[in-house]
């Protein structure tokens, strides 16, 4: 309650080749976004840019239930912190 938002990554390490299908499938199990779908929680996944490797990373955002507007604020507030980066 007394967080605006909570921030994570969107997953826990970047996505392997897809021609290792292990990998990928271990890799779909690694993502934090499933829990948010379950709780209702408003949840919003943001770009962050490339790793060493050049592969995407990105960051998850989410609020208390009920507070889009929140999330919507500090997604804002990301936005523009990364891209001044």
């Amino acid at each position: 309650a007394d967080l605006d938002a909570i921030i994570l990554p969107t997953t826990f390490r970047t996505a392997p080749s897809y021609r290792d299908p292990e990998a990928v499938r271990a890799f779909m199990g690694a993502s934090t976004t499933a829990i948010f779908s379950l709780s209702g929680h408003p949840a919003h996944a943001l770009p962050t840019g490339f790793d060493e490797a050049g592969l995407p990373t990105g960051l998850l955002v989410s609020a208390a239930g009920g507070n889009d507007e929140r999330l919507l604020s500090a997604v804002l507030t990301l936005e523009r912190l990364l891209d001044g980066a």
